[in-house]
């Protein structure tokens, strides 16, 4: 992926997007339901946690 955000700025979709040294190195996408845990290490993304939920249709 690693294209720079200039490269990218009209391509751009929803979700979130991971810049580390200029350049986009992630996109976390939209999920109907969920969560996603982003954890932080000197200044950087270090590490993506994603949950994903599934809803039980009642009768």
């Amino acid at each position: 992926m690693c294209k720079t955000i200039n490269e990218k700025s009209n391509q751009l979709q929803d979700g979130v997007h991971i810049v580390q040294g200029g350049k986009i190195v992630d996109i976390l996408l939209p999920k109907d339901y969920g969560q996603d845990i982003i954890n932080w290490q000197h200044g950087s993304v270090f590490e993506i946690s994603e949950s994903q939920r599934r809803r039980i249709k009642t009768k």
